[in-house]
C-alpha cells in the first residue's frame, strides 16, 4: 500500500513538474510576444515624439516671427507717438496765440 502511495504522490510530482514546464515556455512565449508588441508601441511613441518635436519647433518659429512682427509694429507704434508729441512740442508755443485769436 505504502509504494502504491509513494507512486502516486511520485506520478502527480511529475505531472506538476511537467505542467509546470509547459507553463513556464508558455510564458516565455507570451512574454516575447509582448515584448515585440511593446517594441512595436516604442516605435509609434518614438515617431510621435519626433512628430511633436516638429510641430513645437513649427510653433515656436511663428510664435518668434510673431513676436517679432508685434515688437515692429510697438517700435513703429512709439516712433509715431514720439513724433506726434514732438510736433505737438513745436505747436505749443503758438497755441496761445491761437486761443487768443478765438
Amino acid at each position: 500500500m505504502e509504494q502504491a502511495i509513494i507512486s502516486l504522490v511520485s506520478l502527480t510530482v511529475a505531472v506538476m513538474f511537467y505542467l509546470d514546464r509547459g507553463r513556464r515556455a508558455d510564458l516565455r512565449r507570451l512574454e516575447g510576444q509582448l515584448e515585440k508588441r511593446f517594441d512595436k508601441i516604442d516605435e509609434r511613441f518614438e515617431t510621435i515624439d519626433e512628430r511633436f518635436e516638429t510641430f513645437e519647433q513649427k510653433l515656436d518659429k511663428k510664435i518668434n516671427d510673431s513676436a517679432a512682427r508685434t515688437d515692429a509694429r510697438i517700435n513703429d507704434l512709439n516712433r509715431s507717438v514720439i513724433e506726434l508729441a514732438q510736433s505737438l512740442g513745436r505747436v505749443e508755443g503758438r497755441t496761445e496765440t491761437l486761443a487768443a485769436v478765438e
